[in-house]
C-alpha cells in the first residue's frame, strides 16, 4: 500500500499516482493502521472497497481474492435481473461459461445480457472457425 502510493521506485507508483490515489496520514503510521483494519484474515489482502478512491478508513476491506477480482476498473459490468454483475460473477451465477459470456457481451456488443445467458452455445462443429 505505502510502496504504490508514495514510493517512486515501486513499480505500481506510476499507475497509482496518475489515479491520484494515496494513503491517508492516519495510515502511514503501522499501529494507527492496524488499530482501524485489525490483523488480515487468513486468506484475505487488503481492498479499496471504491477502487478509485484512497487507503483510508472506510474505502478498505480485507479481501479474498476472488471479491479484489471483481473490483477491478477493468471489469465489464452488466446488469441482469435488477442486479449488477461482473461477467464472472453471472458466469458463476448463471452457470454460463465466462468465455461464453464475453464473447458474446464484449466481444461482439450484439447481444443482450437475457440473449446471452439464456441461449445455448453452438457445439464447437457449428462455430466460426478463428481467423487465421
Amino acid at each position: 500500500m505505502l510502496a504504490r502510493c508514495l514510493n517512486p521506485s515501486s513499480p505500481a507508483f506510476v499507475h497509482y499516482q496518475k489515479r491520484g490515489i494515496t494513503v491517508c496520514e492516519r495510515w502511514r503510521v503501522f499501529d494507527a493502521f492496524l488499530a482501524d483494519m485489525g490483523t488480515r484474515p487468513d486468506g484475505t489482502s487488503l481492498d479499496r472497497i471504491d477502487n478509485n478512491g484512497h487507503y483510508e478508513p472506510g474505502n478498505c476491506r480485507w479481501a479474498t481474492k476472488r471479491e479484489q477480482g471483481n473490483n477491478r476498473t477493468t471489469n465489464q459490468v452488466v446488469e441482469y435481473r435488477g442486479q449488477r454483475y461482473t461477467i464472472a460473477e453471472l458466469a458463476r451465477a448463471t452457470g454460463v461459461s465466462k468465455d461464453v459470456l464475453r464473447a458474446r457481451l464484449v466481444r461482439s456488443k450484439r447481444w443482450t445480457v437475457e440473449d446471452a445467458v439464456h441461449s445455448p452455445a453452438l457445439p464447437a462443429t457449428e462455430r466460426r472457425k478463428p481467423r487465421a
